[in-house]
């Protein structure tokens, strides 16, 4: 690990939009997090010096403070590692008006958490560019809080989490950045407090992209998508079995992607082939960089908008991990991933998942936004499509089962 060298490894960090005043407004409820030995099945501890002063710098991160409880957290994005008093530290820096800063100064400890490409837009826009004060970040980003075997607190959808003891804090002004960044970091001259913790244990996620069962879905895992109940987007509870003897297009939505715009051949399918017996299950999902960060009345209201869509919304869910619908458990059962099609983002996708686990290709959970599952009339599914998928190859797999 390399040692500590003053203002010199500290990184320019994206510390998000301050937010001044309403310190007494109480913070929205949050989700209450996974219990330790959730946390145990999904990552492995690593030694302390591995890889962990290429972090900083080079990936932003989200921070967060308090406990199971009460906790806080925030984006940032830059910081340094090093040695002090013979222990590995890592430093962060919160500005005096952050909402996260009275969390670091009360917590004991703090947890650190570095996230794959995918989820960079819920880590910017969302715990970078919202308040803890009025926002429910969990709820936008569809994170999920899980406790550390510390007592504090991060998020499954990390790849790499590091658990500090707070060992000193001191105050940073202005004057002592750097010129060349003054205007960019100082330019309210409002005081960092930088926190110093000793690094106490990193862990690692076993396997990034793996779907991550949880007891529940083993145990409520469908034989048959008849067996299977979802709830609206509106609050209702649809029994699939109503479904039966119909052509089923299952999709799991985003409103902020670069496929966003298939919906709209998607609800032309709907116009041209329902009264023949097709019926549309959109499924919004935000798992995929955080871009279906609204409610479901927003997303509802966005597609009638934008695409006019008459078919059924469902209530934004988990496609992967401990928290997918049974559906989808179902689903991935009986189709797993075959590859991308050629496609101007095929290329991009690849390398993505590449970075993320080398084995990402032989594993059947669902990979991006607008992934496509047709069920025929007897209940099984007939194919998958990738969201890289020709649209006239949907159609046609639909038809022929008509």
């Amino acid at each position: 690990m390399r040692k500590l060298s003053g203002f010199l490894f500290a990184v320019a960090l994206l510390c998000g939009t301050p937010l001044v005043g309403a310190e007494q407004q109480t913070p929205p409820a949050k989700m209450k997090p996974l219990p330790v030995t959730e946390f145990y099945k999904h990552f492995e501890q690593i030694p302390v010096d591995k890889d962990l002063g290429e972090l900083f710098g080079k990936r932003v991160y989200i921070g967060t403070a308090g406990n199971a409880e009460n906790y806080n957290s925030l984006t940032l994005g830059w910081g340094a590692t090093g040695i002090l008093w013979s222990r590995p530290v890592a430093i962060v820096y919160i500005r005096e008006n952050r909402f996260s800063y009275r969390y670091f100064e009360n917590s004991p400890v703090y947890v650190l958490s570095w996230y794959s490409p995918q989820y960079a837009k819920a880590v910017y826009k969302i715990f970078g560019g919202r308040s803890g004060r009025d926002t429910d970040k969990e709820k936008l980003s569809g994170f999920t809080p899980v406790e550390t075997p510390d007592g504090g607190v991060t998020y499954l959808q990390a790849d790499k989490v590091v658990i500090c003891k707070k060992l000193m804090r001191q105050r940073v002004p202005g004057e002592f950045m750097p010129q060349e960044l003054q205007g960019r970091l100082n330019r309210d001259g409002l005081v960092h407090i930088q926190y110093t913790g000793e690094v106490l244990s990193v862990w690692k996620k076993k396997s990034p992209t793996a779907p991550m069962k949880s007891a529940k879905n083993e145990k409520t895992s469908p034989k048959s998508i008849y067996d299977c109940k979802i709830a609206t987007g509106k609050g209702e509870i649809l029994d699939l079995a109503e479904y039966r003897g119909k052509v089923i297009l299952i999709v799991n939505t985003a409103t902020g992607c670069g496929f966003t715009p298939q919906y709209a051949p998607i609800e032309q399918l709907y116009r041209t082939y329902r009264d023949r017996g097709l019926e549309i299950l959109d499924i919004p999902c935000n798992q995929f960089g955080g871009q279906a960060p609204g409610t479901d009345e927003e997303i509802r209201e966005f597609c009638t908008v934008h695409f006019n869509t008459t078919f059924r919304q469902m209530k934004k869910a988990d496609v992967n991990g401990p928290n997918e619908l049974p559906l989808y458990t179902w689903l991935k059962s009986q189709k797993g991933f075959q590859g991308f099609d050629e496609h101007k983002y095929k290329g991009l996708l690849e390398k993505k998942f590449a970075q993320d686990d080398p084995d990402w290709y032989k594993k059947p959970d669902i990979k991006w936004n607008f992934t496509k599952f047709v069920v025929d009339r007897q209940g099984n599914v007939a194919a998958r499509f990738e969201p890289t998928a020709d649209m006239a190859q949907v159609e046609e797999c639909i038809k022929s089962r008509l």
